[in-house]
């Protein structure tokens, strides 16, 4: 989840809707608990801080806006699991055992150098 004080204006960020579109937008006005965002034909729109969601008249909508940084981290982690998966390895993801990105990094890279995907094991 964002932070307050990981906000400011006229930071770029994604607004993601329901259909799994991603719009860019800026964050217009950061307040104590709503940050104002505006994107890419539509009128600046508020959202809540602690959960990243919507927060107009139909708050369940759909709507969440994420930050340059969570995306870039959401990239690394989709990334190491791609490569974790093609090695038959799954480990947990979230919840009170989920590894560590950097872990999942190290792991992916020794398993890229040192193992060989599951095709690959298959086919020899």
């Amino acid at each position: 989840m964002a932070d307050r004080k990981d906000l400011a204006e006229k930071q770029p960020v994604q607004v993601v809707n329901q259909r799994g579109e991603i719009l860019d937008g800026e964050i217009v006005k950061v307040g104590r608990t709503l940050v104002t965002i505006g994107w890419t034909a539509h009128r600046p729109e508020q959202f809540r801080i602690d959960t990243q969601h919507y927060n107009g008249q139909s708050y369940g909508r759909g709507l969440r806006f994420y930050t340059m940084l969570q995306v870039e981290l959401a990239a690394r982690k989709a990334a190491a699991l791609t490569t974790l998966k093609a090695h038959g390895f799954m480990p947990a993801v979230s919840g009170r055992r989920e590894v560590p990105l950097e872990k999942l990094e190290g792991i992916a890279a020794m398993l890229e150098l040192n193992w060989p995907t599951t095709q690959e094991a298959a086919h020899a």
